[in-house]
């Protein structure tokens, strides 16, 4: 059966940093719905131009898509006491051990500018970033885009996953 919108949890706060004052964070877990065989991806955008993060402990996205059109996704993973601190559209992680970040089955971050404004960034941070028939997008049109902005210590990538970044038209 599929979860009704009262099993739903989404925290939205305003925040300048995010503080870990334990050694060892809470884990996020985003999956998509699987039934019969069927896949039906978590689809998870915030208006353009805003921000939408994941930032905890081990955070593992399977089949879901976070995207934030003329915005940012971040995605940030500690495995000690520490803190993520948002600086601008990127993210600056000071911990003692950083984290796993998963990214499986359809899993999608993606960025593209819909708008005359830049294209989007996409921010990764963490120890080690598994990416398994999933992938990363940064697309822009007719303007210079902003990227894809990955700091782990080891990056695995199997059954066809990508990460890319593209400018359709005459951006530079």
């Amino acid at each position: 059966a599929r979860p009704s919108t009262a099993d739903e949890v989404l925290s939205v706060e305003p925040v300048a940093a995010f503080g870990f004052i334990t050694d060892s964070p809470r884990s996020i877990t985003v999956k998509g719905i699987s039934e019969e065989g069927v896949f039906d991806a978590a689809r998870i955008g915030v208006p353009n131009g805003e921000t939408i993060a994941a930032v905890g402990g081990k955070v593992v996205l399977d089949n879901v898509s976070l995207s934030a059109f003329d915005g940012a996704v971040q995605v940030a993973s500690v495995a000690s006491t520490g803190e993520v601190v948002v600086a601008g559209d990127s993210l600056n992680l000071n911990a003692t051990d950083k984290g796993i970040i998963e990214l499986t089955n359809g899993g999608l971050l993606q960025t593209s500018n819909l708008s005359t404004e830049a294209g989007g960034r996409v921010v990764i941070r963490g120890g080690k970033l598994v990416i398994d028939s999933g992938n990363i997008s940064a697309s822009t049109n007719d303007l210079t885009g902003r990227g894809v902005d990955i700091e782990v210590d080891e990056l695995v990538m199997r059954n066809s996953s990508q990460i890319k970044t593209t400018s359709f038209g005459s951006a530079p």
